[in-house]
């Protein structure tokens, strides 16, 4: 088959098939996220219409991230002998395996590194540690494995696979710009193999007859090519970047719908958000939670060895491999029985006994090195959750994950998930001892739920922000700040705080500001609420309500401090403490003459000389008012009156 017929086959078949999509309104019940809804589907769309040949559709993809971590830069050299280096460590020496166990021949060349007369690259590299894997938990028969993989990216997995002669029939479920990518990149590689494009509900049918190296099946067919039986089920990758209500859709359909011995993936699970910025992944985390009852589980582990390469593949995911059987039957009894121990287990180690400060200066403070394999705590707390999920198992898990995590920035993404779940199973009567746990829960998911502060509204001198579970007025004297992140004494906020690398540098500015002040601050009076201050013929009204600060604990935002910033439950309410706290309002300020170096204005019913080296002055709202600062500022109650206090 030349290139002009397979592009041109991708071609009539993503045309057709994607019309089906439309007509159906099938991302309306399985929606895609914001990323490939927005960016991959129009990208993969471009390179789909544009592209003159297939071998251009697939180096212009990957020039991208959308199904590789292969990247241009010098670092890819590295990276491929930092895979090769761990390879050699599990005793795999890929120098020793067939001639054509290397990267495609139709690979983008700026991503290939080349080692001993062989084509590499990262992307490569991962698809023969993946295949290693799947071989060493799980025995094909003579004829290798009847695979069903979903989300097939390039379709670097099944060639990987098919070189290593691990498989007899290979289907990839995945979209349909997706699968043009695949059938491109596995009809060039292998010109003689034996394809078919599912393109509507008879030719899926045809799954059943086995008929195929590899078949490309639109997911809008799914369910119809679960009428057989499939040796290995694959996923890498894709499931974490899918909305959770398709997530749950997936696992349903390979947990109920699907007959299949074995299972491999390797997802996304415990990777850091920002709560506050990545708020939308509450709502795409739940790719490694759903694995039920029936899987013999053979291997899993959090960041497998393979994965941690230092370059390159530190910009994408942190993964956990799994790999299981599907059991035949359950002992429902058992699994309780088994969960119950796991829980003891864990329940008994020092980090859930030991609190507050009584490890400091001990290994048990801050544990650099967790086992995150089968062995390790991490494991027997989601295994407990997948045999006989409880509130207390559940508690206990989120209390190891703060362990792990140890910083307030940060989330585990899966965090909303297991909060949720805990309430689901939570119950007053039955779970007594975990009342104060629920409490803490509670106060910690509202928290972690306020939205990103929004500008609402500017008046005067003052902000207004929505940050979700209420409104509060900053006053524009603070300048650009970080509100709940930033904490007091991170940045200077001058003439109130000030920061400098030594005690001589800051000594320097604080004696600065007090020379330009000239005289030392006297409390001259106080009202209920403010200590009146003089400051070099200045009076200043400092608010009581400030108080006492804790520098570095306490972030702006907090609390209200007075009268920079306000707290309120509504707009109308930050906005009425503000206003509260302004002084009248002041009168309009006009030039009306000039006598020698003053400028004379008139402001409101009275008339003001001010010097011209007094520099601009934002007159009222500095404060400046009768009886006036001569020399440099007088006041009276006619222009006459004000021309002859100039000249005395």
């Amino acid at each position: 088959m030349n290139n002009e017929i397979v592009l041109r086959r991708a071609r009539d078949f993503y045309l057709e098939t994607s019309q089906r999509y439309v007509a159906e309104r099938y991302y309306e019940r399985m929606p895609l996220n914001l990323f490939w809804r927005e960016q991959n589907i129009p990208l993969m769309r471009d390179i789909v219409e544009s592209a003159n040949d297939p071998e251009a559709v697939i180096h212009r993809v990957q020039q991208t991230f959308m199904f590789s971590v292969n990247v241009e830069s010098p670092i890819k050299e590295r990276a491929v002998d930092w895979l090769l280096d761990e390879q050699r460590s599990r005793e795999v020496d890929i120098f020793a395996l067939p001639a054509e166990i290397q990267e495609s021949a139709f690979s983008y060349p700026g991503n290939n590194v080349h080692r001993r007369d062989r084509r590499l690259t990262p992307d490569f590299l991962r698809t023969v540690n993946i295949t290693l894997q799947i071989e060493r938990y799980f025995t094909p028969d003579c004829r290798g494995f009847d695979v069903l993989e979903l989300g097939g990216g390039l379709g670097h997995l099944a060639r990987t696979m098919k070189l290593l002669q691990c498989t007899r029939s290979y289907v990839i479920l995945d979209l349909p710009e997706t699968l043009v990518f695949s059938y491109c990149f596995l009809s060039l590689n292998f010109p003689n193999a034996r394809t078919l494009l599912v393109k509507d509900e008879e030719s899926a049918r045809a799954i059943t007859t086995n008929d195929y190296d590899f078949a490309f099946v639109p997911t809008l067919f799914a369910e119809l090519i679960n009428a057989r039986v499939y040796d290995l089920f694959v996923n890498t990758a894709s499931l974490g970047e899918m909305p959770n209500k398709t997530i749950r859709y997936w696992m349903n359909y390979i947990q109920k719908n699907l007959e299949v011995r074995y299972l491999y993936t390797l997802n996304r699970y415990l990777n850091t958000i920002d709560p506050y910025q990545h708020s939308w992944r509450w709502e795409e985390n739940e790719c490694s939670v759903h694995y039920d009852r029936r899987w013999d589980i053979r291997q899993w582990e959090l960041e497998p060895r393979f994965t941690r390469c230092p370059y390159v593949d530190t910009l994408i995911s942190r993964y956990v491999e799994i790999a299981a059987a599907r059991l035949k039957t359950i002992d429902d009894f058992a699994c309780s029985e088994r969960a119950a121990e796991l829980l003891r287990i864990v329940q008994e180690q020092d980090w859930y006994n030991i609190h507050g400060d009584s490890a400091i200066m001990m290994r048990g403070d801050h544990i650099l090195a967790h086992d995150l394999g089968m062995d390790g705590t991490l494991f027997k707390l989601w295994n407990v959750l997948r045999l006989q999920p409880s509130a207390d198992g559940v508690a206990t898990l989120l209390k190891y994950l703060d362990t792990l995590l140890a910083r307030e920035d940060r989330k585990f993404e899966e965090q909303r998930y297991y909060e949720d779940l805990f309430f689901a199973l939570y119950s007053e009567a039955q779970d007594s001892a975990l009342e104060q746990t629920a409490a803490w829960l509670n106060k910690r998911m509202l928290k972690s739920t306020r939205r990103n502060p929004t500008l609402v509204e500017s008046q005067d001198n003052y902000n207004f922000v929505d940050v979700g579970d209420g409104v509060i007025a900053v006053s524009m004297a603070l300048g650009p700040l970080n509100l709940f992140k930033e904490r007091l004494g991170e940045r200077e906020l001058p003439p109130v705080l000030f920061k400098a690398e030594s005690l001589e540098k800051v000594r320097e500015k604080v004696t600065e500001l007090e020379q330009e002040i000239r005289v030392v601050p006297e409390i001259v009076d106080e009202t209920v609420s403010f200590n009146l201050v003089k400051i070099d013929g200045r009076f200043l009204a400092v608010a009581k309500q400030l108080g006492p600060t804790e520098l570095f604990k306490e972030r702006l935002g907090q609390r209200e401090l007075p009268p920079f910033l306000f707290c309120g439950a509504t707009l109308e309410a930050a906005r009425k403490k503000a206003l509260e706290c302004e002084t009248e309002s002041p009168p309009r300020v006009n030039l009306v003459a000039t006598a020698g170096k003053y400028n004379l204005l008139k402001a409101g019913d009275r008339y003001i000389a001010v010097a011209e080296s007094l520099a601009p002055v934002g007159l009222f709202q500095e404060g400046l008012r009768t009886p006036g600062l001569p020399p440099v500022l007088f006041v009276a109650r006619s222009l006459e009156e004000l021309k002859r206090m100039v000249e005395l």
